[in-house]
């Protein structure tokens, strides 16, 4: 499944080039797995991880960072927090998944 090709502004040239959109994989996995929100104990940590909006309480994605309104999916002390995949090593477990058959 290849990305849509997108037209870029003209450069210093005035030539306009097709450019791929990066691919996040972050975001697939957490639209595929749900987001993986941690709450940690150490009351410095869960104030850079949270958040307080009009419509409730927000926690940040481990793996994609996004803020996610609700309670965290785990709590507990932050040595503690899963492990997810990010970036080159998340793209490199799906690539090796998609290969297994």
């Amino acid at each position: 499944m290849s990305s849509p090709s997108v037209t870029a502004p003209a450069g210093p040239s005035g030539q306009r080039t097709s450019v791929a959109p990066p691919s996040r994989w972050e975001l697939r996995a957490c639209g595929r797995h749900g987001h993986a929100t941690y709450a940690p104990h150490e009351e410095e940590l869960a104030a850079r991880l949270s958040g307080q909006t009009g419509a409730g309480q927000v926690w940040r994605c481990l793996r994609c960072g996004d803020f996610v309104l609700g309670e965290p999916a785990g709590t507990g002390p932050a040595d503690q927090a899963p492990l997810v995949l990010r970036g080159k090593a998340l793209r490199s477990a799906v690539m090796r998944q998609r290969r297994t058959p």
